[in-house]
């Protein structure tokens, strides 16, 4: 025999749904990203710490 009873609805559910379905927030334009493989990143770097740098190569 069917049982006829229809489900209950959970609001926790429903609340849950929204937010996923909410819009991701945009990164804010001063936060960069640091391409490492750019010769003026290296250039950067070594005008600032190549003494330092020098003592860990071979």
């Amino acid at each position: 025999m069917k049982n006829n009873k229809q489900k209950k609805i959970d609001p926790r559910k429903n609340r849950d749904e929204v937010e996923l379905n909410k819009p991701k927030k945009k990164m804010p334009s001063t936060d960069t990203k640091i391409n490492v493989r750019s010769k003026k990143f290296w250039e950067e770097l070594y005008d600032n710490e190549g003494e330092e740098l020098e003592k860990y190569t071979l």
